[in-house]
């Protein structure tokens, strides 16, 4: 425990501020990685950073399997938080104390938890694990009252009232799906943006030179990506990875929205960011 514990305490740097975690309690160390995630003792220890807590181990193994520690968690949630920031300032996509916001696939808040310190009207999440949202709302929605969360389902609809959002975005969620899902959620999501807001997602983007279809879907058969709710109500009993062209991602929306703006490797070196606005 004595590693885990010294890389937790390790400081981060966000600008010209160095924050270091606090660690709340520990517990001895166990030396097979995936009984550390499982172990009581290690899913005890809560680690806090700037005066929020962060998920535990367990919860954040569900949403990036290869980056469970702590310090991985927080850097990457803020890596997506700026480079979505990016994109919507180098679009002129204002973002200000009456906007709202709506998160599609939030997890336990990794990028969420990020936009604590902003100006907004309000942030509203949802993911199809009900223990990633509910802890969100524990934690995220008692820090601050304009965060809400709420669990959806693997298949739309989804339960926002529609043309109540000026921005949605979803981060690694489409690659995870089937093409029948992708292409129901990308017709759903447009629901609930008002009409001139803009949608921003993630995909993992091959040239149509490897990807003629516009679309490859793989499933994940490994033990890790198992998940609780795969097999459950309309979802497959299997994970995917799926890659995408971005003409794909903009023929299906097309009819509602304008592609503005891309960016390549915005997300971890990997998955692009694509940009749209409503039209009507």
């Amino acid at each position: 425990m004595i590693r885990f514990v010294k890389k937790a305490l390790r400081a981060l740097s966000f600008g010209s501020k160095r924050k270091p975690f606090k660690v709340i309690s520990s517990g001895p160390h166990h030396s097979d990685f995936s009984e550390m995630i499982a172990s009581e003792t290690h899913n005890g220890v809560i680690l806090m950073h700037e005066g929020v807590a962060i998920p535990s181990i367990i919860m954040r193994d569900k949403v990036r399997k290869s980056a469970v520690m702590a310090e991985d968690f927080i850097l990457e949630g803020q890596q997506a938080f700026q480079a979505i920031q990016d994109i919507l300032v180098q679009n002129n996509v204002r973002v200000g104390h009456d906007i709202e916001i709506f998160e599609f696939g939030v997890g336990c808040g990794r990028i969420a938890r990020h936009f604590l310190r902003s100006q907004i009207g309000s942030f509203r999440g949802s993911d199809v694990d009900e223990q990633l949202t509910s802890w969100c709302s524990d934690v995220l929605s008692k820090k601050d009252a304009r965060f809400s969360f709420f669990k959806n389902e693997y298949l739309p609809p989804l339960a926002v009232q529609e043309s109540s959002i000026d921005i949605l975005f979803s981060i690694s969620v489409l690659t995870h799906m089937q093409k029948a899902a992708q292409d129901a959620w990308l017709r759903e999501m447009s629901k609930p943006i008002k009409p001139g807001g803009h949608l921003l997602l993630s995909i993992i983007e091959d040239g149509e030179d490897q990807l003629p279809t516009g679309i490859q879907v793989r499933e994940r058969i490994d033990e890790e990506y198992k998940r609780e709710w795969l097999g459950v109500g309309d979802a497959p009993e299997t994970y995917f990875s799926t890659a995408n062209t971005s003409r794909y991602i903009t023929d299906i929306l097309k009819d509602n929205f304008q592609f503005v703006a891309g960016r390549s490797k915005a997300i971890r070196g990997r998955q692009s960011l694509l940009l749209f606005k409503k039209t009507i």
